[in-house]
């Protein structure tokens, strides 16, 4: 499915290629935030056909987010981009001062804080969710899936946790008043540690952080396009 969003002159927009409930409703988030003209292209990422096809031609890993950039190549040709913290940072550059909305600007003091604590999740926590969704791949099964399932949720907490003591704990978001892209992926990635009221339980502070993201009338816009954001091991409220 192809939609065009935040078309507001003439400018040859960007596609974003993604799924619905994953991760590139982070960008999605961040494109909406940032007014740029855009394309969403929905792709069912796991399941075999055409669509797939197309992803696979364009990210050999088969994952989405996918960001297409026309002209932007250095033979003029489209560029594509693939990791969601480099489609950010990027797209922070393309929106000019307002990409400062999201990504604190050279020279800004929050700006290397920013950057490790991005890079954090997406180096450490992501994995921790990706890597036990997908472990029925390897050919675990049983009780040796369950159990390795079960031995990434702790260390996923404990990541989590690494990231609250992190968090600014007087500001109303990450970065204290500075709104920025690690509240998006907190929006979405709340709901990938066993449940939205699950996280709250884990990070209290980062699970307020989350609500309040969630809040912001275009970030519920795209996920209300997704139909929320669940979690993909589905292990609901476990404890």
């Amino acid at each position: 499915m192809r939609q065009r969003s935040d078309m507001t002159d003439d400018a040859a927009p960007l596609t974003l290629i993604g799924s619905p409930g994953c991760g590139s409703a982070i960008v999605e988030m961040a494109l909406a935030l940032l007014g740029l003209p855009h394309v969403l292209e929905d792709l069912p990422y796991r399941e075999p056909g055409p669509g797939r096809d197309r992803l696979l031609a364009l990210n050999p890993t088969g994952k989405v987010p996918v960001l297409v950039i026309p002209g932007a190549a250095p033979d003029g040709g489209d560029l594509v981009m693939t990791e969601s913290a480099a489609i950010l940072l990027h797209l922070a550059d393309l929106a000019g001062p307002r990409g400062a909305e999201l990504v604190p600007a050279a020279g800004d003091p929050l700006r290397p804080v920013f950057l490790r604590w991005l890079v954090f999740l997406v180096a450490e926590i992501y994995p921790a969710v990706t890597v036990p969704e997908h472990a029925d791949d390897t050919g675990l099964a049983g009780e040796p899936l369950a159990g390795f399932r079960a031995g990434m949720q702790v260390r996923r907490d404990g990541l989590w946790r690494m990231l609250e003591a992190a968090a600014d704990p007087a500001g109303p978001w990450f970065l204290g008043s500075r709104f920025s892209a690690i509240d998006l992926y907190l929006a979405v990635m709340s709901a990938w540690a066993g449940g939205r009221a699950r996280f709250a339980r884990v990070t209290p502070h980062l699970g307020a952080i989350a609500g309040r993201a969630r809040a912001l009338p275009r970030v519920a816009a795209v996920l209300a396009r997704h139909g929320d954001i669940q979690d993909p091991l589905q292990d609901g409220e476990t404890a």
